[in-house]
This record gives C-alpha cells, sequence and structure tokens, in this order.
C-alpha cells in the first residue's frame, strides 16, 4: 500500500492489531501516543507524510510525537489562548486558529494538497458556543475533504464514559450517532466495525487497524485510540 511517493507499508505488517493497556500511570495518554507513532513508524516512511490535527490544543500529545518523525504539520486550534504554546511546541509548523469544524463545513472548503495523516483529537462530550458539537462525530463525514485516496485516520472512541448521568446532552447525541440506547458501555471491537462501516460509506477500505487504550479512569479502560489504513475505493 502506497500512501504517497515513496511512502509505502511493509510487507506482512498489514495484520490487525490490538494492543491491550498498560498498567495505568499518570501519562497514559502520552504512552499510548507513542505506540500510535511506533507503531505506524515501523510500517510507514512517516518522513514522507504530512501530518494534520485539526483540534490540536498546546500540540504536546501525539501531535508533538508526530512532529518529529513526519514531514510537514499542519495544526489548527479553537483557543487562541493556547496559540503561544501551541507554537512553541511546533515551531515549524502551519498553525491557524480556527474553528476546524466550521471550516472544514464550508462548502467553499477545498485544499490545494490533502493529507496523508489525519489525527483527529476532538473534545469529549458536547462542546462548542452552544454546545452544538460532540466527539468527532460532526467532523468525521469531511474525511473525504482531508485525507489522500491512501493515507492513515486516528481518532478517539469513548466506550464507556464517566460522568455520563450528568451529560444528557452527551448521551443523546451518542445515542442518535450510534443508533443505540446502550452507549454508555460499548466494546472497542463493536467501535472498530462501526467505524470501518463508517468508513466504507465515505468510499474508502480499511486496509489495517491498530487499537490502545488512552486513559484509564478509576482502572476503566474507557477512552482508545483507533488507527485505520484506508484506501479510496
Amino acid at each position: 500500500m502506497t500512501i504517497s511517493g515513496n511512502t509505502t507499508f511493509q510487507s506482512g505488517k498489514l495484520a490487525e492489531l490490538t494492543l491491550s493497556a498498560r498498567k495505568h500511570k499518570n501519562n497514559r495518554f502520552l504512552e499510548a501516543a507513542e505506540e500510535v507513532v511506533n507503531f505506524l513508524d515501523d510500517n510507514i516512511d512517516l518522513s514522507q507524510c504530512n501530518f494534520f490535527e485539526p483540534f490540536a490544543q498546546t500540540g504536546a500529545k501525539h501531535t508533538k510525537q508526530f512532529y518529529q518523525k513526519v514531514k510537514n504539520v499542519e495544526a489548527w486550534e479553537i483557543d487562541k489562548n493556547l496559540e503561544k504554546e501551541l507554537r512553541k511546541n511546533l515551531p515549524d509548523a502551519t498553525i491557524k486558529i480556527c474553528d476546524s469544524i466550521e471550516v472544514i463545513s464550508s462548502d467553499n472548503f477545498i485544499l490545494d494538497e490533502k493529507f496523508d495523516i489525519l489525527a483527529i483529537d476532538a473534545p469529549l462530550n458536547c462542546y462548542g458556543e452552544q454546545e452544538q458539537y460532540c466527539e468527532h462525530f460532526d467532523f468525521f463525514s469531511h474525511i473525504p475533504k482531508l485525507v489522500k485516496d491512501h493515507g492513515v485516520v486516528i481518532f478517539n472512541v469513548i466506550t464507556s464514559p464517566f460522568n455520563y448521568k450528568d451529560s444528557p446532552r452527551w448521551k443523546e447525541r451518542r445515542e442518535a450517532y450510534y443508533d443505540s440506547t446502550e452507549t454508555g458501555n460499548m466494546s472497542v471491537d463493536f467501535m472498530v466495525d462501526f467505524y470501518k462501516n463508517k468508513i466504507k460509506e465515505l468510499g474508502y477500505n480499511t486496509n489495517f487497524e491498530f487499537t490502545t487504550c488512552r486513559e484509564i479512569y478509576k482502572g476503566n479502560e474507557y477512552f482508545h485510540y483507533v488507527v485505520f489504513g484506508i484506501q479510496g475505493v
């Protein structure tokens, strides 16, 4: 599988792979990000890849780790108060302060060149000035605007939200998106199958998958990275 130029997946390493979570530590999210980067680095020439994170925050998580490996990074963040630290963490990256969902949802939005790797680190719960957005639900359908015909998509899934009863709007949005009333305790396997179908609806096949636990809350592995290699049909 070729992503761009000389960027190729090595034969024999496209098997589906899931890492079980390690013992929880305070820096589990950094360990998980490292696992994602290392998995892709073992299979892709990251030095030839263009990377995009539309929910970058300060860039201190996986974006900074990819920054050290890839050809170019573009990072967007809505909170202008984070811009200084974001630029400090990613000094040579293309930085944009904006509402990424609003920009990408525009009918006039067209990239000069799409990205090899898209990471979607959207906030948990509902967010926005009027809580009009939820997780990555309002962003996911725009993947074809952003990713090349051969590329990688990285995103988060929440299998078992905590403090769910205090967030009825969040629960409502999840039930509508997953077409289920049982969204408080979902398996990683369900999520992988669900998003494979979502990717297919967008005009891609998945070539490989990778998951790892990103965060643990009171012993509960509730937050996971999902990584798909995708190829246009």
